[in-house]
């Protein structure tokens, strides 16, 4: 009996080499590798959830940040040329008054009166510019973050579907 044992394992060993053929990882060792790829998949999937939330931060504080300084700056502008046309208007106004009363000049009126046409522009301006700047900030400006957050939202369901299919399988 035992050379017929030793005959069937040098046959079995012999298979084996010349075949290219492994004998099979055991169901402990299988096991461990789902494990590993497991845990593997998992650290991928909170990689990519941390990008998604890095996106998500880097997109607030860039509208948060920039457009409120800036929009700070233009609503400012426009404080002062609603000042300035109201000042303007109430020059204009006088001016009128005082030229039918005779104590100011036509000239003197026609300059209030442009001086009023020039302001009511600068005012527009000032308005234009503040709905420029909340559409650029909006729309365009941000865009290549918006870009970037939906990259990393993608990458995460990927990664999580991933690690998901991993923890199926090796519930199963």
């Amino acid at each position: 009996m035992p050379v017929s044992m030793s005959v069937r394992a040098l046959m079995c060993v012999v298979a084996f080499g010349f075949f290219g053929i492994r004998p099979t990882a055991s169901a402990q060792e299988r096991r461990a590798d789902r494990s590993v790829d497991s845990m593997r998949a998992e650290a991928d999937y909170l990689r990519a959830r941390l990008a998604r939330v890095n996106a998500e931060i880097a997109l607030a504080s860039h509208m948060n940040a920039n457009f409120e300084q800036e929009l700070a700056m233009v609503n400012h502008e426009v404080a002062l040329a609603d000042l300035d046309l109201r000042r303007a208007e109430d020059r204009a106004v006088w001016s009128k008054e005082m030229r039918k009363k005779g104590f100011v000049s036509a000239a003197s009126q026609t300059a209030d009166e442009l001086t009023l046409t020039r302001v009511k522009l600068d005012a527009r301006d000032a308005r234009k510019k503040r709905a420029d700047l909340e559409e650029s900030v909006l729309k365009k400006a941000s865009q290549e973050l918006r870009g970037d957050l939906e990259k990393a939202k993608s990458a995460e369901a990927e990664k999580k579907s991933a690690f998901e299919k991993l923890q199926t399988r090796q519930d199963d």
